[in-house]
């Protein structure tokens, strides 16, 4: 049911923007109405599914999406001459890096103890199985 506005609201975007901006008017429409529906469902579960919301997490994960973004744009012009995949390759593992390095460098959403469990367990498991053989 949360999604029924969200649907008729992009159905109705679509039909006036489209025939004005085309297909950016299309994406326009879309990113609205799934804002929409984000928000409705973020109302609707909040009242039957009252979790706690990790507002620093957050915080820490949008400040490396910032960071990541403003390393993927700072990208030499050069890279958009490339082949598309060649060019989305790029992107994409610079974006990734980036990401991937302010997170653990901020310890976001405690990334680092989470990195630091899964090392024990594979170093655990390693060493289990050289034992057995």
């Amino acid at each position: 049911m949360t999604m029924v506005l969200p649907v008729i609201m992009n159905v109705g975007l679509n039909i006036y923007l489209i025939p004005i901006y085309g297909l950016k008017g299309a994406v326009w429409a879309t990113m609205a109405s799934y804002g929409a529906g984000l928000i409705i469902s973020f109302i609707v579960a909040r009242r039957y599914f009252p979790l706690p919301l990790p507002f620093r997490a957050l915080v820490e994960c949008s400040f490396a999406c910032v960071v990541m973004a403003g390393s993927v744009l700072a990208l030499p012009q050069q890279i958009d001459a490339l082949p598309d995949i060649i060019e989305l390759i790029i992107k994409a593992g610079v974006g990734a890096l980036v990401y991937g390095i302010v997170a653990f460098v901020i310890n976001a959403a405690n990334c680092r103890g989470l990195a630091n469990e899964l090392v024990a367990k594979l170093k655990a498991r390693s060493h289990l199985e050289n034992v057995e053989a």
